[in-house]
């Protein structure tokens, strides 16, 4: 298992690839949302998890909201133990409007749920 905290993020840590992201979105097993947010899984052949994240224009305008919500994002996925999965997390408008506290909350009870998904299978 890769250890994110001590290493901050790294490239290995994410999916880059399209076709990484493609690969998630039409082979989900696991998936969580709120209004705001709309997170996909499937299990990878890796010994740790991989995150991709889709935050747009469209659904964030300003560059310092879609920033803040990366971060985030990230901070939430450090903090959670999947295994072997990887994750895209999609913004929706809603988010936009959310506050920093409100987004952590939101964030961490997403994760904390799909957690408990991939733990039971």
């Amino acid at each position: 298992m890769i250890d994110i905290d001590s290493l901050g993020f790294p490239k290995k840590a994410r999916l880059l690839q399209t076709s990484d992201f493609d690969v998630v979105f039409k082979q989900n097993n696991f998936r969580v949302s709120t209004s705001g947010f709309l997170i996909l899984a499937r299990k990878n052949d890796f010994t740790y998890s991989r995150l991709g994240m889709i935050i747009n224009k469209r659904t964030t305008p300003t560059s310092v909201k879609r920033n803040l919500i990366k971060r985030i994002v990230r901070e939430a996925f450090r903090h959670v133990k999947l295994g072997p999965v990887d994750t895209v997390v999609l913004a929706r408008p809603p988010a936009n409007n959310e506050t920093k506290k409100q987004l952590r909350e939101k964030l961490t009870l997403l994760f904390c749920e799909l957690e408990k998904k991939v733990g039971n299978q």
